[in-house]
């Protein structure tokens, strides 16, 4: 009787040590201490946790800088506090694996809001938004969202780009305009083909030459290429790049140039003519709204210029007699494309 007795109450143990440890790697112990995300609940200032994944460092001056800029200031347009709501993590260049280890690794920590601001997160993210889904996902271009937890946005720069082109197109002198250009996907393509007719509106002879680096943060290679592009002969140098390289290299040639992302003139003071720039706090701040009033809605968002998402920079005083006044014009008979 007591052999049985002692079989049974190990056999008992042993079951609820299983159960125990099934429930440690499961259930609510596997969201690990975060508030997680339900449709239509509120969550408290004091619950958020918003890990941000960039592509490159937030000092590159370029594109995620202005992410970095765009979600401290909705931070601070929220209340909320940097240092506890906030955690950055930059410079993710490799976005399959080690991309996906940073995530696990931000939702493990507690965070249940996690940004990812590139392009090639989204296979990634799409993922893992299955397998967490009281975690909201939020990915910056691409094409990746649900109905459920993940959002996806970018927004209509093809219009900027579009007006930066009638900048360079005003601009050169040579007719041969240089654009260094990251990789060749349908958010660059875009882009580079709305600069390209910006440029044959106000200037049909002017031609527009593309180096790619198929990469999007690599400043000795931008460097190069715009380097080579005015080698050619190219005497105005635009970009679709997350640095400023492209511009350093039209500075020191004393070239002209079109940044992106952000004016980028403090790098280029000669040479910077206006830059298609982001505001991404506008973005933001309305999805952590949505989110801290319970609101949120896991869409795909495209906002165009006259949303203040996207906008051109401030053309520079050293383009030729009446580059601003050509783009305004243009503007004001386009308010609607």
């Amino acid at each position: 009787m007591f052999k049985k007795t002692t079989v049974f109450l190990l056999t008992l143990f042993l079951v609820l040590a299983v159960l125990l440890a099934g429930c440690d790697n499961g259930g609510d112990n596997d969201k690990k201490g975060r508030v997680g995300f339900e449709p239509g609940k509120p969550i408290a200032k004091e619950d958020l946790k918003i890990g941000v994944i960039y592509i490159s460092p937030t000092d590159d001056g370029g594109y995620s800088t202005m992410h970095y800029n765009g979600v401290t200031k909705m931070a601070d347009e929220l209340g909320l506090d940097k240092s506890k709501n906030l955690v950055h993590v930059e410079n993710i260049s490799d976005e399959g694996d080690e991309c996906r280890q940073y995530i696990i690794n931000l939702i493990d920590d507690g965070c249940n809001v996690i940004i990812g601001t590139s392009y090639g997160y989204g296979p990634v993210m799409n993922d893992l938004a299955d397998k967490y889904d009281d975690v909201v996902f939020i990915h910056c271009s691409g094409e990746y969202n649900n109905d459920h937890n993940m959002a996806n946005f970018f927004g209509r720069m093809y219009q900027a780009r579009f007006l930066s082109g009638i900048v360079a197109g005003m601009n050169t002198e040579t007719n041969k305009i240089g654009y260094v250009a990251a990789h060749p996907i349908a958010e660059v393509v875009r882009g580079l083909n709305a600069f390209t007719l910006g440029v044959r509106a106000v200037n049909p002879e002017a031609t527009v030459h593309v180096l790619w680096t198929n990469s999007w943060y690599e400043p000795l290679k931008e460097k190069y290429n715009a380097s080579t592009l005015i080698a050619q002969d190219c005497d105005v140098i635009a970009q679709h790049q997350d640095s400023t390289s492209a511009q350093e290299a039209a500075e020191e040639a004393g070239k002209k140039s079109i940044g992106y992302n952000a004016d980028m003139s403090a790098a280029a003071p000669n040479a910077h003519l206006c830059a298609p720039s982001w505001d991404w706090s506008k973005y933001y701040t309305a999805e952590i709204k949505a989110l801290i009033d319970g609101d949120w809605k896991p869409e795909y968002k495209w906002p165009g210029i006259e949303t203040g998402i996207v906008y051109l920079s401030e053309i520079s005083d050293s383009a030729v007699e009446g580059t601003k006044e050509k783009v305004e014009e243009f503007k004001e008979k386009n308010t609607q494309w």
